[in-house]
């Protein structure tokens, strides 16, 4: 088995479980591997129930002493009594709906198999406040048989937990990590970072990596994982866009600017008062930006007020002076409302098509905004998110603003 392997051929899965995994986008043993835990659950050994505060999470292994069943008009309590490590007898506690008369299911079939007489079992659970003055009773939510190697994936240790769909449990979810980690792919995955700097930067291999963020030894091994993994995501995404920009700086535009003021002087008259030496600064940086034979790709950044809007607009403005279209992207409705409102109200009188799409765009307008898009009418489009979706057709897009940039994912921006 290869980290290209279906999921649905790892032991345990089959094609009607591949279709839940296929929700959380893991289609491969790879995209297993590499779909981390959203937080973990510190399972190991801790201090004894009544120490701990009623909403914390209780772990204790315990040797049983006996059990008891005892049926009640709308469940069924299962109780089991185990002894800890430091002597103390605890009382567990389990609810189980009551089925209707006459199923023949046993409903603490396996409670009754985990805790034979004298057998040691693993428990996971919340103490339970309610007459409990000694602090020994909890409420139980998980349980493991000690002697279950399998048993170490969910207790005794720092236990990953998953962001899941439903019809799959933290539990089994655990078991197939286990067993893709078992299998060649483990070994065969490719070491993106070249031995020297592994050595200089004194992190772990790729596969180790990937075995201590799904069941780290320590919080130490856990770090170590996230700082691998970290390390070498962000050095793909800067090699990336060091090529990106080594690329702009070869090729050439289909397309060119020029500097006409039939809209940039009458909105400068218009404006109401006179740009910052700081704005009028960065507006000829874009210009010529804009200007040259180069793609350009520059973040503005300034402090709330400072004017960021609309030196983005004068660059918007160019765009139409010279027969194409603009976008700006921000990250909410209301922002992109904004906006909106705020270019309507300083460019009252030019000749520039205003218009906005979100999600909440009625239908019949939204097809018009569309139509007119794609026509080459509307001049500026505003919008959220809705602007790159696919029926999305810009007649000329030449120059693409995005508000607040770091809230939007790579792909979008």
């Amino acid at each position: 088995m290869t980290s290209s392997t279906q999921i649905q051929y790892l032991k345990g899965i089959g094609p009607a479980k591949a279709k839940l995994f296929d929700r959380l986008e893991i289609a491969t043993v790879e995209d297993l591997l590499h779909y981390y835990p959203r937080t973990y659950q510190d399972r190991r050994l801790g201090a004894p129930p009544n120490e701990y505060n009623s909403d914390a999470l209780v772990v204790f292994k315990g040797r049983v002493l006996r059990t008891q069943e005892i049926p009640a008009r709308s469940v069924l309590i299962f109780k089991a009594f185990l002894e800890d490590e430091r002597g103390q007898q605890i009382e567990c506690t389990w609810f189980k709906k009551r089925m209707y008369r006459g199923f023949r299911f046993d409903p603490f079939g396996q409670l009754k198999k985990d805790f034979r007489m004298n057998s040691e079992v693993w428990v996971i659970g919340r103490r339970d406040d309610k007459n409990n003055f000694f602090g020994n009773k909890v409420t139980a939510e998980e349980q493991y048989p000690a002697d279950d190697v399998l048993t170490r994936l969910h207790a005794g240790r720092l236990t990953p937990v998953y962001s899941l769909t439903e019809g799959l449990t933290n539990k089994q979810f655990r078991l197939f990590v286990h067993e893709a980690l078992q299998t060649e792919s483990l070994s065969r995955e490719p070491e993106v970072l070249p031995p020297f700097l592994i050595s200089k930067r004194k992190l772990l291999s790729a596969p180790q990596a990937l075995k201590s963020i799904h069941f780290p030894n320590s919080l130490a091994e856990l770090e170590s994982a996230r700082r691998r993994l970290a390390y070498e995501e962000f050095l793909l995404l800067a090699t990336a866009w060091g090529i990106k920009r080594t690329q702009t700086k070869i090729l050439a535009k289909d397309y060119a600017y020029e500097i006409k003021k039939t809209l940039l002087t009458p909105f400068r008259e218009q404006l109401g008062f006179d740009f910052t030496n700081s704005q009028k600064k960065v507006i000829n940086e874009i210009f010529k930006d804009l200007c040259s034979p180069r793609p350009m790709n520059r973040l503005l950044q300034g402090d709330v007020g400072s004017g960021k809007t609309v030196v983005a607009l004068c660059a918007m403005l160019l765009a139409v002076e010279n027969g194409y279209q603009a976008a700006l992207m921000a990250p909410t409705e209301i922002l992109a409302e904004q906006h909106f409102l705020t270019f309507k109200r300083i460019l009252k009188g030019l000749d520039v098509n205003v218009a906005v799409l979100t999600s909440s765009t009625k239908a019949a307008a939204k097809k018009k905004i569309l139509k007119e898009l794609a026509e080459g009418k509307i001049n500026i489009l505003v919008g959220t998110h809705s602007v790159i979706q696919d029926d999305v057709k810009f007649a000329n897009l030449r120059l693409a603003v995005i508000d607040e940039q770091h809230r939007f994912g790579v792909k979008q921006r």
